[in-house]
């Protein structure tokens, strides 16, 4: 998102400012500065740990890290370790859409929150104990959460971790409880029963508006795409000549639903993923802003 401070800025700031710990669970990591923000913080003595995407670990920039003496352990399952989050000294939780790529940070449509929470931190901290130490991963791993709800200042929060807590059936509950408007970027929808629900939504008078990644749909089985379309919601492809990976639901304004999340079966049921449900007005104008920004820039 914009502002003038990106979502590199704020990694590299957290991560040169971190004095005890960095854990980072990330699908994939190529970008040169934030390896190097990484390596200088290891040498600082900062304890630095990495889950990953076992596809992804035979690429240059896990190696470097691996000469380096940070331990890095993959997902080794059939599913996608696809979680984007990283917590720093136990106390700051950065998550979104965004990997750490060159393509991630700098072409294609993404989004970065940083929270200064210690309880939303720490529920983050145990989804990676549970994979970095234990080595649950995807579908062995289906005990759910033991809290899923917290308040961060004067928000509610909501945390849910795929495949365990059921992410898609609280995504649809979500949905059923708009009263005016559900705006959304996928990068890819695959899942019926949310589709369905965006069609009676808009059945029901309500604001249902979105946008498609463009370069996914060809490739993407199942898109629910052709039936809002056939069904008269407004909905578009993006046109940004990278990717438009943003993952984001925006209820009545109000509600802000992020995270690595695709709307797929696949992510619900054997990828590691995670979504937080933000319940605050201020926050959502902004994704409103970003929802209206890739909104004007798609495709008629």
């Amino acid at each position: 998102m914009g502002n003038g401070f990106t979502p590199k800025d704020a990694i590299l700031e957290s991560i040169n400012s971190a004095v005890s710990s960095i854990d980072l669970a990330i699908y994939s990591f190529s970008d040169a500065a934030i390896t190097d923000a990484i390596l200088r913080a290891s040498r600082r003595g900062v304890k630095v740990r990495l889950v990953m995407e076992s596809d992804n670990l035979a690429k240059s920039t896990p190696a470097k890290l691996r000469f380096a003496g940070i331990p890095i352990v993959g997902d080794g399952q059939d599913g996608l370790m696809h979680d984007k989050f990283m917590i720093v000294d136990g106390q700051t939780l950065l998550l979104g859409s965004v990997n750490f790529t060159d393509s991630g940070l700098n072409a294609d449509n993404n989004y970065l929150v940083r929270i200064q929470d210690p309880s939303l931190a720490e529920a983050y901290l145990e989804e990676f104990e549970s994979m970095f130490q234990g080595r649950n991963f995807g579908a062995a791993d289906l005990t759910p959460s033991p809290r899923n709800t917290f308040l961060a200042g004067r928000d509610q929060v909501e945390v849910y971790f795929a495949p365990e807590d059921h992410v898609a059936d609280e995504i649809l509950s979500l949905m059923k409880q708009a009263k005016e408007s559900i705006h959304f970027l996928a990068y890819t929808l695959t899942l019926d029963d949310l589709g369905q629900e965006l069609v009676d939504q808009f059945r029901s008078r309500r604001d249902v508006r979105g946008v498609f990644d463009a370069d996914m749909l060809p490739g993407s089985t199942g898109s629910e795409y052709d039936l809002l379309r056939r069904a008269g919601l407004d909905v578009h492809l993006d046109g940004n000549p990278g990717l438009m990976h943003e993952k984001l639901i925006i209820i009545d304004g109000k509600i802000v639903v992020i995270g690595s999340f695709n709307y797929t079966r696949a992510a619900d049921e054997r990828n590691d993923e995670n979504i937080i449900v933000i319940y605050d007005p201020a926050l959502a104008r902004i994704f409103e802003t970003e929802f209206q920004k890739v909104l004007s820039n798609s495709q008629p």
